[in-house]
């Protein structure tokens, strides 16, 4: 585990060195073009194959990556073709895909939810939510989808799959399941679930995190004490923790056993986005000041800070292993998604 650990403690110094000393010890793909107005959403495959993007320009744009061995060859390229998924009439808010890549699913401030098959790039399916969806989630099993929005209604849907031979005709249903007892007092922002797939965290403009029984939808519990909005939140891997930030320049962390406040750090902006690494031993934080943070969340110090010096604040994408970051400043023209290849 130590020798696991200073791998990470290294790659997180050469991650750093790429942003701001520009070190060659990162790889970069290149800047990605295509959207007209400021990027909302950015997530990758799982296999590292392709980028996704979704903008206020009502896009979703998509756009191949090089294979891993090949990733050097493509250094400092500008990458201008891209796929379009033309449908929605809102700004794009969420997407999510399928572990295999088949499947992708967005939603819009124009209200629906759209089911696209990757594929031959056409939308099988759209339904509506009433009003603006903010907060979209899959489960791991793939077997659930849950939106919420201006509505203050946390709405469930399952999935049911029709996997035909030939790949463009393959299907997914989608049944709404009604769960009336899932509403709050304000729009719904954020969603999650945890990895066990039992636990649902909602927060919207409350300050309040909501913590629900999933797929039964019951309400269990009720997380106080934000002074302000919640941007994001992330469960621990294996333990029973959840880290929470936003506008109040703090970081949460809160015990799920005993539905308290288990360490509250002190940060120099409000907190965009954070994300636990896949072992859970370390935090990823990005802020409104254009700073992304890798932290050690049980010691509360910062081991690497890595700063984007355009724009006003980040939309940053991940991969799962972590070796593929994309980040996207607010208020640059032209909009660009720069991304990089970790090499570690």
């Amino acid at each position: 585990m130590k020798e696991f650990f200073n791998e990470i403690r290294f790659f997180l110094t050469k991650m750093a060195n790429s942003f701001i000393d520009k070190s060659n010890s990162a790889v970069k793909i290149g800047e990605f073009l295509g959207h007209e107005d400021e990027i909302r959403v950015i997530i990758f495959s799982q296999d590292c194959s392709f980028v996704y993007s979704g903008g206020w320009d009502n896009k979703i744009l998509r756009w191949k990556l090089p294979k891993s061995d090949h990733i050097k060859e493509d250094t400092n390229r500008h990458i201008h073709t891209a796929e379009s998924f033309i449908g929605h009439n809102g700004s794009i808010t969420n997407l999510y895909l399928t572990n295999d890549g088949q499947f992708l699913f967005s939603s819009s401030k124009d209200g629906t939810i759209k089911v696209w098959n990757t594929i031959n790039k056409k939308c099988i399916r759209s339904f509506n939510q009433n009003g603006k969806i903010y907060a979209l989630c899959l489960d791991k099993s793939e077997k659930n989808l849950i939106a919420a929005g201006e509505n203050c209604l946390i709405k469930f849907y399952r999935i049911e799959r029709n996997m035909h031979k030939n790949r463009e005709k393959r299907d997914i249903e989608i049944i709404e399941a009604h769960h009336t007892s899932m509403k709050t007092s304000s729009s719904i922002h954020v969603l999650k679930i945890n990895e066990e797939g039992d636990l649902l965290a909602s927060s919207g403009d409350e300050n309040l995190i909501y913590l629900w029984s999933f797929p039964e939808g019951k309400f269990k519990n009720c997380l106080t004490g934000h002074n302000k909005f919640v941007y994001s939140i992330d469960f621990h891997p294996t333990l029973p923790i959840l880290a929470s930030g936003g506008k109040e320049k703090s970081l949460y962390l809160w015990n799920l056993k005993k539905n308290s406040i288990l360490k509250r750090i002190k940060v120099p902006a409000s907190i965009s986005h954070l994300r636990f690494s896949q072992d859970g031993n370390l935090l990823l934080t990005s802020d409104f000041k254009n700073n992304v943070r890798i932290l050690d969340w049980k010691n509360g110090g910062s081991l690497q800070k890595i700063h984007f010096d355009k724009g006003k604040k980040l939309t940053i994408g991940l991969s799962d292993d972590w070796e593929l970051f994309g980040m996207v400043p607010f208020a640059t023209r032209p909009m660009k998604i720069y991304l990089w290849s970790f090499d570690y």
